[in-house]
Formats: C-alpha cells, structure tokens, sequence
C-alpha cells in the first residue's frame, strides 16, 4: 500500500461561517459540520451545475493539505479559494471527480490540495457534473477541512504491512427465540466500514510519527486515507485502540494493530 495519512484537529467553522446557494431548511447548511452525523445532510433545493454549492469564510488565510466530502449526490466538483468573497477570478481552482466507495456505496472523496493558502474556500459544481444518486437535489453528508500542519494532517514515512483488513457491514442484534431460533433485528440501515492496520516493525527514527498519530484525540473523529490513488477510499471515523509498541532491540520496534471504524 502506499503510505497512509491520518488526519484530525480539523479547521474549524461554524454555521456563520457556511453560505450556500440554496438551501432545503428541513436540512440545513450547518449539517455539513455534523461530523458525527454523516446523514443528517444538508440539500440544495435544486441540481444545477456551472454553479456554486458551498463557502466557507475561514476567518483568515488558512493553509489546506486536503478537504474531505462525505457521502454527496454529485460525480464532479471545483474547490476554489480567494481571499475574498469576490469570485470572478479565484486564485485557486481545482477539478475532482468523486467516485463510488462500493465497499459502503457512497460517494466521496479526499481531495489532496497543493499551495492553499485562502481565507474563502469554495464548492463549485463543475459543468457536466451528474446527479448519482437520490434525492433530486444537490446533498452532502459531511465537510471536513484538513489544515497542513504536520501535527494534525500526518502521512507515513513509510506504507504499513499487510494484513490490512477491513469490513463493511450493518449492525444487527440477534434475540433468541423459545423455538431455539433466533429473530435479528437490523439496528441501521446503512454500511459501515472497519478496518485494523498493522504497522508492524519499524526503526525508532520512525516512532515519532505512530505517536503523532497516537496525539490526535480519540474522542473526536479524524480522517483515514489509504492513498493508493483513489481518492474515495478515505473513511471519516474514530480510532478504537491506543498505540502498543514494542523496542525489540537494535532501534526496531513493533506496534499493535490500529482499529478505525467509520461514522454515520
């Protein structure tokens, strides 16, 4: 695989700071910023293209590595940024096409930036962008904004080991029966994906990083990406376990599986 990135401690914003073109009032633009809510969704009132969806005023110039959308009804999009909220010639302009995570069946993408560094930021529905899935509106799960800062948006200096395993599943609950059958209870309707990543032996010049990522708070979501090159298999999820690691002498080390699993 190729080296993986970790991303939490996300830029933060406020439902002040969201502007968006149009807007459904049963799901608003804050939803967007409900990262532990991925359904809740904020939508459009319409579908059209060549036109904006979402702006985010930052409240200065801020350094993006990546922006993460979760869980959209839309293939293609443009983030731009500007210093202002004057748009006739952004400053920065990007395309992304969003692909299909069959894994989970949903749309999304981690859309890698380079140079951004813009207090406004963007979501621009390209010319040509397709509706791929319900409702008949534009709809976005959640936004995330991930800041450069090294301490916060963490790639490995070196890939992780295999087995790397993951699942994608729907909670259910078994309750037996006097038959000796048992009934099943589904608890939810949508996918769910967990994955264990083995880090396996590493030199101590690079433990730095394993508690890097160790720091970000496991009681708040972060961003998984196995940045293989397609960019929607990214997962917004919280991290289960803490860091074990192990000195097995001439400056190796050894840690424990990860565990990771996705929100809704």
């Amino acid at each position: 695989m190729a080296n993986l990135i970790f991303a939490g401690n996300f830029v933060e914003y406020v439902d002040a700071d969201i502007s968006v073109r149009t807007e459904n009032s049963s799901y608003p633009k804050a939803n967007i910023n409900e990262l532990w809510h991925m359904k809740k969704h904020f939508r459009a009132q319409d579908a059209n293209t060549n036109d904006w969806l979402i702006k985010i005023d930052m409240g200065a110039a801020t350094a993006l590595a990546a922006v993460f959308i979760n869980d959209v009804n839309f293939d293609k999009i443009t983030i731009q940024g500007h210093a202002t909220d004057v748009w006739t010639s952004p400053s920065f302009t990007a395309n992304f096409d969003i692909t299909k995570d069959e894994r989970v069946q949903r749309y999304k993408a981690y859309c890698a930036l380079t140079a951004f560094n813009y207090r406004w930021i963007r979501i621009f529905i390209q010319n040509g962008a397709t509706r791929v899935a319900d409702p008949a509106v534009w709809a976005a799960g959640t936004l995330a904004l991930l800041p450069t800062d090294a301490a916060k948006t963490i790639t490995l200096s070196v890939s992780n080991v295999f087995p790397y395993e993951y699942e994608a599943s729907k909670p259910y609950r078994d309750n037996s029966k006097l038959s000796g059958g048992k009934e099943r209870i589904g608890l939810g309707q949508n996918l769910i994906w967990k994955g264990e990543v083995a880090f396996g032996k590493r030199h101590a010049t690079q433990e730095d990083e394993l508690w890097a990522i160790n720091a970000l708070d496991n009681a708040e979501p972060l961003i998984f990406f196995e940045n293989e090159g397609d960019t929607q298999y990214a997962y917004l999820c919280v991290r289960d376990n803490d860091f074990h690691l192990s000195l097995e002498g001439n400056k190796r080390l050894r840690s424990d599986v990860i565990r990771f699993e996705e929100l809704v």
